[in-house]
This record gives structure tokens, sequence and C-alpha cells, in this order.
């Protein structure tokens, strides 16, 4: 019988959220540490209209799949511009185990505005 890896990554850190540039509005771009080498298999991103504080704050939420290890940068769609999002991200690695947020807040980012970027004449 083989035995089941639960141990879960860790946390990730870093996490950086701002609007994207030259866009027409609706979306954020989210950056992280990527965590290579560990065995972390995809990451999830969770946009919150509230602030998040813990690891609870996100089990209404829906997350949106980042895949790959190396992966450390997304574009999120917003519902609205010119309102006050939060961002999350927690990585899942090959055993499906879910990391924890920083307990520091690392792993999260907000208050963030996504805004149209282009010129109306």
């Amino acid at each position: 019988m083989q035995s089941r890896d639960e141990t879960p990554p860790d946390p990730v850190l870093n996490v950086v959220a701002i609007d994207t540039p030259g866009d027409q509005g609706k979306s954020l771009t989210v950056a992280w540490t990527a965590q290579i080498g560990v065995g972390v298999s995809h990451y999830l991103l969770y946009l919150s209209a509230s602030p998040i504080h813990n690891a609870e704050d996100l089990k209404d939420i829906k997350p949106i799949r980042a895949d790959g290890e190396r992966t450390d940068l997304i574009t999120v769609p917003t519902p609205v511009d010119n309102f006050n999002f939060y961002v999350a991200v927690t990585a899942v690695d090959l055993g499906d185990n879910v990391s924890d947020l920083h307990p520091d807040g690392g792993s999260v980012a907000g208050p963030v505005q996504s805004v149209s970027n282009t010129i109306r004449l």
C-alpha cells in the first residue's frame, strides 16, 4: 500500500496585483514568486470584493487555475472597473494538496482596481 502525500506546499509569496497596462479595462495582472522544483503542479487565484485574511475567506470564491510550476504571472478578468478587489494565490502540488495563505499577508494583494487605459476622443 502506497502512502499518500498530505503535506501542502509552502504558502505563495510576493503576490502583487496591478491594473493591466494598455488594456481596455476589466483585467488585473497578478504576479508571484513561482515555487520551482518542489512538486507544484498549478496555482489557484482568488478574486474577491472583500479583504482576504485567511483560507476561510476563500471557501466561497471560485478560483482561476494557472497551470505549471513555473507560472508566475497571469491576467485575471474583473467584472467591473474602478472597484477595489483583493487577490490571493495558493499553490497546489502533485498530490492535490493546497497551500495555506502566508500569515504575514505575502499570499494576498489589494486593494487594487482595474481601469480602462484607452483614450476616448
